[in-house]
């Protein structure tokens, strides 16, 4: 195994489009086993092969926590789940649509479940990749544009579809409902970070539930009926400050109300 340099924007190689994988060969093992070096050294709990200047469509997980072992898994051509199903992602499918041996994909992904919580798992790097390009100010990121970011990853249609698959699939796999809790529990963990709260953060895990609950009605209905709805209940639950105009409009009329009372004729 060997460590490789972790290419950041604006370096162009990250607006390639990842080919598929066709192939598992020696070469594929190579590049796995880099990553996953690449991505503990990081440290991180995700990372895709473009990320390593490397246009393929590979995706290198571990949702294990600190005091727990490692639990590397990797994921190959992601958009089978998208595409097909939670129903379809199974090692015989998934070796079928590879055009590989069943054996070598279940070196990967002993478990269907681990299959499974690898797609998850591409949907955790997605979002550490949509969060480092946010622009960050004096003060760092500000909420609006996290929480904006937020709203566009999980109401996507494609993605509520997948993480409804997931659901469904969970609800009758102990295993995979674990492994799903947990891979929930970081990516709410990774937006109060984003947002300088602490993990668990009630207002925070509230929105995230709110916003999991639009893309929900999102999948039926027309997505802009939900536009704007998560910057709402935001600023209800106190995550976006008020803005110096609106502290000075609310202070004034507060001053007007008292003066109105003091001047009230009995």
């Amino acid at each position: 195994m060997a460590l490789r340099d972790i290419i950041i924007l604006p370096d162009k190689r990250l607006r390639l489009v990842s080919e598929p994988v066709k192939t598992v060969d020696a070469e594929l093992r190579t590049l796995v086993d880099d990553m996953f070096e690449t991505m503990y050294k990081a440290p991180g709990v995700g990372l895709a092969a473009i990320q390593v200047a490397v246009p393929k469509r590979i995706i290198t997980i571990d949702t294990a926590k600190k005091d727990e072992p490692k639990n590397p898994q990797v994921f190959i051509n992601p958009e089978i789940l998208q595409r097909e199903g939670a129903r379809k992602l199974t090692q015989p499918e998934v070796a079928r649509a590879l055009g590989i041996r069943q054996s070598h994909l279940t070196y990967y992904f002993p478990r269907r479940a681990d299959l499974l919580m690898a797609m998850a798992g591409r949907f955790l790097e997605k979002a550490s990749a949509t969060f480092a390009t946010l622009s960050v100010g004096e003060s760092g990121l500000h909420p609006l544009s996290v929480i904006a970011a937020v709203e566009r990853l999980i109401t996507a249609p494609d993605a509520m579809r997948t993480f409804i698959g997931l659901v469904v699939e969970a609800d009758q796999d102990p295993v995979l409902r674990t492994m799903l809790t947990r891979h929930m529990e970081q990516f709410d963990a990774l937006v109060a970070r984003q947002l300088e709260r602490r993990e668990s953060d009630p207002a925070v895990c509230a929105l995230l539930a709110a916003i999991r609950g639009m893309g929900l009605e999102n999948v039926l209905a027309d997505r802009e009926r939900m536009r704007g709805r998560a910057e709402t209940i935001a600023r209800q639950l106190g995550l976006i400050p008020a803005s110096p105009a609106a502290k000075s409009v609310g202070r004034a009329g507060r001053a007007t109300a008292k003066a109105g009372k003091r001047n009230r004729t009995p």
